[in-house]
């Protein structure tokens, strides 16, 4: 009976009479003051906060339907391993640095703030030559052809 609601309902209907019943009864009001319903639901504390509707399920299925909704990694009586997503491409240098080089490089040319003063399009043509110059270089593969 591993997923069955019969014995999630009696795990979690043990785990919350266990519990300190002031603690639990401060729960049910954050929840209810949020605005959910708690009778006949159980909180899971790693499916969100007290307030977070979601967190308070009744179901294995309800449970499960949170899991991959939030695609929160779980094994248990619910098993789910969300799809891997590729870490997105940092940035090549952080806006603060770049604009600190760049009110470096102003200082030091009278001429460059000049021009920038007078066309502000330079201002990012000077911003993307910084990039370059000091900027996180891209991987390169490692193919070293002759």
């Amino acid at each position: 009976m591993g997923g069955s609601d019969q014995r999630f309902n009696a795990i979690e209907r043990r785990k919350m009479e266990n519990m300190n019943p002031r603690l639990r009864d401060r729960i049910q009001a954050l929840a209810q003051g949020a605005g959910i319903q708690t009778q006949g639901k159980f909180y899971l504390g790693g499916l969100g906060r007290y307030t977070d509707p979601q967190a308070w399920v009744s179901t294995v299925d309800e449970a499960r339907a949170t899991v991959v909704r939030k695609g929160l990694p779980c094994e248990g009586l619910v098993n789910y391993q969300p799809p891997e997503r590729p870490l997105p491409e940092p940035p090549a240098m952080a806006e603060d640095i770049r604009d600190r080089l760049v009110e470096k490089k102003l200082q030091e040319d009278p001429a460059l703030r000049e021009r920038v003063r007078k066309r502000p399009g330079k201002l990012r043509e000077l911003q993307e030559a910084v990039v370059a110059r000091h900027g996180r270089q891209p991987k390169r593969s490692g193919y070293k052809g002759r």
